[in-house]
């Protein structure tokens, strides 16, 4: 019923950034990791700077047995979020110590 609604929602406002945000997590409880990886795909787009799309896209992607793509949308909210790049020193952060924890997935 919620993807219906949500659906329904993006027919008469395709660019609603909650709408596509919330169906891309029921759909990601239903399983439909492709469908949901495009809606936050889609968010990335307009919203280029927010480290958190990147975290869920790698989330999804690790689901999908991507784990190759996945670290790239990891490594980009690193960045985002605590201005660590591949091969740079981390920002020291007290509020975030668990940064870059997602690397257990792969290493």
């Amino acid at each position: 019923e919620a993807i219906k609604e949500y659906r329904r929602t993006l027919s008469v406002k395709p660019d609603h950034t909650y709408a596509k945000w919330f169906l891309a997590r029921v759909l990601v409880s239903k399983g439909y990791f492709e469908e949901a990886f495009w809606h936050i795909r889609d968010l990335i787009n307009a919203n280029s700077d927010n480290p958190e799309l990147y975290a869920r896209a790698g989330e999804i992607l690790v689901k999908m047995d991507q784990q190759e793509v996945a670290k790239e949308y990891f490594n980009r909210y690193d960045e985002l979020k605590y201005g660590e790049k591949n091969g740079a020193d981390p920002i020291y952060s007290h509020t975030k110590p668990n940064r870059g924890a997602w690397k257990e997935y792969f290493y």
